[in-house]
């Protein structure tokens, strides 16, 4: 007895549509790459003094992708790319009232992290009426790149640990509010915009005045020859 033979429809495949291809697209560049540092390190992250010391222009390191942004390196190491000595007198009042230091590690000149992310200076075209080219006319995706990658990263380590620091965490160590010293380490050059600062210290405050006026007084009695 002979069976028929079903003959099986081949169904073909559909094509894409004439002028469409699917086409992954390529990740986005980062600005930081392999073995270059993270945006902040922290120092003495044991200290129990509820308080933080911050340095927010501790280094005049460039991602290598900024090519030292257009600057010869010797200018980087002026005080346009950073605050000189400020990461060594932080880094000693961290250790000496026992407090944490949050350390930033790339040049202001790259993203000012005392600054507001939208304000201009936070990525300056000019510093002391040199200009710095890797900012001039930086577009909105650059600018992006900088703020994610090294800005919010560093703001929100500060949070983190200005939280931890008032008692935010659950352990029993900190389970009492305190509020915390916020000390911000910076230094100056000794003159600026064609202006003297002859001044050996600076003490700012905005809320805690009371504090920075001991502190003041503190230093005028021991050191009475500074300024």
């Amino acid at each position: 007895m002979k069976t028929k033979k079903t003959a099986k429809k081949k169904t073909a495949r559909k094509k894409p549509a004439a002028g469409k291809t699917a086409v992954k697209k390529p990740a986005a560049k980062k600005l930081l790459q392999a073995g270059e540092p993270a945006p902040f390190r922290v120092e003495n992250a044991g200290g129990k003094t509820a308080g933080l010391v911050i340095c927010d222009h501790a280094s005049f390191r460039v991602p290598r992708a900024l090519k030292d942004m257009g600057l010869k390196k010797n200018a980087l190491k002026k005080h346009i790319g950073w605050d000189i000595g400020a990461e060594d007198a932080a880094l000693h009042i961290a250790r000496a009232f026992g407090m944490p230091a949050v350390i930033a590690q790339y040049s202001r000149l790259v993203v000012d992290l005392n600054r507001a992310p939208d304000y201009r200076e936070c990525m300056p075209e000019t510093s002391d009426h040199v200009k710095i080219p890797a900012n001039a006319g930086l577009a909105k995706k650059g600018k992006d790149g900088r703020l994610a990658e090294i800005y919010w990263p560093y703001h929100k380590a500060v949070a983190r640990l200005t939280d931890r620091q008032a008692g935010g965490r659950t352990d029993q160590k900190f389970a009492a509010k305190k509020t915390p010293l916020l000390l911000f380490i910076h230094s100056f050059t000794p003159r600026m915009d064609g202006q003297q600062r002859p001044w050996h210290i600076s003490i700012l405050w905005k809320k805690e005045e009371k504090i920075a006026k001991k502190v003041v007084r503190a230093l005028r009695q021991a050191h009475p020859e500074l300024l």
